[in-house]
């Protein structure tokens, strides 16, 4: 299983890269610290294979500079609309953020194949925990 996680903290990619792969091995991590970098990789994969979206996993941070993660899962949505209602298996979107906001949590809920909400700093325990529950 290949997963997208996005966030502009190095850092914060280094820590969730290691507690997804120690989650499970066998799922390969792609990590970009920027939006636009992550939504012009999906482009560029579509158009190798436009059946099937190329990521069951994405996850992604709120708050980044020029597109943020609530922008960034609109933007799919629109621009992927057809691929990810016609894929057989439809993507799963995350969130993962350091805002505990409630108005963040529910306009998270709205996104079409959201799964999940984060919040940082996220401990191996409960990222293991809540992460394998709605993976399966």
């Amino acid at each position: 299983m290949k997963i997208m996680l996005i966030d502009d903290s190095p850092i914060d990619l280094k820590v969730l890269t290691r507690h997804i792969t120690r989650t499970d091995a066998a799922i390969e991590v792609e990590t970009f610290t920027s939006a636009i970098e992550a939504l012009e990789k999906i482009e560029k994969q579509l158009l190798n294979s436009p059946e099937n979206f190329p990521y069951p996993i994405i996850i992604s941070d709120i708050n980044m500079p020029i597109m943020n993660g609530f922008e960034f899962f609109s933007l799919i949505n629109q621009k992927f609309e057809d691929i990810l209602n016609s894929s057989e298996t439809s993507p799963k979107f995350f969130i993962i953020s350091s805002s505990d906001n409630k108005e963040d949590m529910e306009k998270a809920q709205k996104i079409n194949f959201f799964k999940g909400y984060f919040i940082k700093p996220v401990s191996k325990e409960s990222f293991r925990e809540n992460f394998t529950k709605l993976i399966a």
